[in-house]
This record gives C-alpha cells, structure tokens and sequence, in this order.
C-alpha cells in the first residue's frame, strides 16, 4: 500500500487520456466521412491516381492528423493543469522552443555604402 501514492500520477494521466480521447471520437466521428474523401480527392488531383491504396492512405493520414490535432492540445492542457508536467520538462520545452524560435529571426538587411 506505501507505493500507491505513486500511482496518482499514473491514475491522472489515465483519466486525462480517456478525457481527451472522448473530445477526440465526438470530432473523428463528425468529420471522418468528409475529411477522408476530401483527402482521396486531394490524392487523386495531386498525385493523378486511382489506386485505391494511395487514395485511402492520403484519407487516412487526414482523419489522423486531424484526430491528433484534436488529442495533443487537450491532453497539453489537463496534463499541465492537473500537475502531471514537471516543470523540468517545462522548462526543456521552453528551452526547446527558445532556441527554434531564435533560429527563425531574420537578421535585419544592412543598408550598404549608399
């Protein structure tokens, strides 16, 4: 019984899982149809096929990224708000996205000799 303080983490994480993976199948069930044959529709424009393998994977691939789309962002947000995050992995994503961010700053244009 001394480690079951140990599994509180465990036990959030599980809830917040089943929480965001509701959220998630309420919209998967309300776009897939769509989604998937907007995605077929792209495949066979874009790469001019009819293969049905090419035409389902490009569907597929939509509806999942889609569907992650919709679970990271709820899983983020109740992981950090019930605790689950520990602020040194906070901090490696903040430090992580410093530097990307960083990076990404364009160097203003110097005027030369004019």
């Amino acid at each position: 019984m001394h480690h079951l303080p140990l599994m509180t983490d465990v036990l959030k994480t599980a809830v917040i899982c089943v929480a965001a993976g509701i959220v998630t199948y309420f919209v998967y069930e309300n776009i897939k149809v769509v989604v998937e044959t907007t995605g077929e529709h792209l495949a066979r424009e874009i790469f001019s096929t009819q293969k049905l393998a090419i035409l389902n994977f490009v569907g597929g691939s939509l509806v999942l990224f889609i569907s992650a789309a919709v679970f990271a962002p709820i899983y983020l947000f109740l992981a950090n708000l019930w605790g689950v995050i520990e602020e040194d992995e906070k901090q490696s994503v903040r430090a992580l996205i410093s530097r990307i961010l960083s990076r990404r700053r364009a160097e203003p244009i110097s005027q030369g000799d004019a």
